[in-house]
């Protein structure tokens, strides 16, 4: 916000924005709701578990960090020139993407696989045939598959160098000086300010890309030398949990 008639300048930042949020959903989750028979989001939640017995299903962490397979799927199709020295790939938002599986064989040439994503994360993808056969997490070219960055980053980089006529691929060069050229634009707009926070939050908080994400979720096997030869962990007995009806975070109802 700013004051137009003068100097004056009241600054807000993109933190403060989701502070402010943040803040507002605890409100909404403490506040009596006329659909809710006058109850609060979390008093409701606390009858049913209470009153009905009902048991509040957790999301284990591992799929959580999949949850993009729960959204509609994004449609490509296989390109490839092998007579050019082009290895089969998808073009995904601008960028080419592949692995070793796709790009090994001539298999996949021209049939559509299904894509999908994190927004919040464009460096992997994860690919299924038409059938339902998962082709595994394809990597993003050049920089691209390492860089964190999110839908809008891209969408934005893209133009910007479609309206420059240069190469789709991007550097670690050129990003820096993609911020440095945010940072002058800053200085004269909140909406320039606006955009620069929130680049380098997602340049610098991005959320770890599915390949990682899968190779966390997968256990490794021990041989017989590196079994862990730790005591056994201590029974941990069950308790019995309270809910507040306080500001206890965002717990929207369904």
């Amino acid at each position: 916000m700013s004051d137009t008639k003068g100097n004056a300048r009241l600054h807000v930042s993109l933190s403060e924005i989701t502070e402010l949020l943040e803040a507002a959903m605890a409100i909404y989750n403490a506040s009596p709701h006329d659909g809710l028979n006058g109850r609060t989001p979390l008093e409701a939640v606390e009858h049913c578990v209470r009153t009905r017995g009902t048991l509040l299903n957790w999301l284990p962490d591992s799929k959580r960090r999949t949850l993009c397979l729960m959204q509609t799927p994004k449609r490509a199709i296989v390109r490839g020139y092998l007579h050019q020295g082009q290895r089969p790939h998808i073009n995904f938002y601008g960028v080419r993407y592949t692995n070793a599986t796709l790009a090994s064989t001539a298999t996949f040439l021209g049939q559509e696989v299904h894509l999908y994503y994190n927004s919040q994360d464009l460096r992997t993808v994860r690919a299924f045939t038409a059938s339902g056969a998962e082709l595994g997490v394809l990597t993003a070219q050049g920089a691209w598959g390492v860089i964190a960055h999110d839908l809008k980053l891209r969408q934005e980089i893209v133009k910007l160098r479609g309206r420059k006529k240069l190469a789709s691929a991007i550097s670690q060069e050129f990003m820096q000086q993609f911020i440095d050229e945010k940072f002058a634009k800053a200085k004269g707009t909140r909406r320039a300010a606006s955009s620069l926070a929130q680049t380098l939050q997602t340049l610098a908080g991005a959320p770890t890309s599915l390949s990682a994400t899968m190779a966390a979720t997968e256990q490794p096997r021990e041989s017989p030398a590196q079994v862990d030869q730790s005591p056994p962990p201590t029974r941990i007995e069950p308790q019995r949990l309270s809910i507040g009806t306080g500001y206890a975070g965002a717990i929207w109802p369904m």
